[in-house]
């Protein structure tokens, strides 16, 4: 069996002024995507299922998706860069 374990850890102080999907520079694991589709997908589960999210941000570097899980670990999706 291969693949890859990602392990979060969630600090014990609370992130100053608490999670919103739009503050930028937040520390977050940033998850790589394969296509805009996906993220559009993905946006759409995470509406579904009442996790607050940014909607697709066009930064710089390229489209990102930041949310937090149900545990408040700060979360992203982005494409790779080109």
């Amino acid at each position: 069996e291969t693949g890859v374990l990602i392990g979060l850890v969630q600090f014990a102080a609370p992130m100053a002024g608490g999670f919103a999907p739009q503050r930028i520079g937040l520390d977050h694991l940033c998850l790589a995507l394969a296509t805009r589709d996906d993220m559009l997908s993905w946006a759409a589960q995470l509406h579904e299922h009442g996790i607050a999210h940014s909607g697709v941000l066009e930064m710089k570097t390229g489209p990102i998706m930041n949310f937090a899980d149900p545990d408040g670990i700060a979360l992203s999706f982005a494409l790779p860069p080109p």
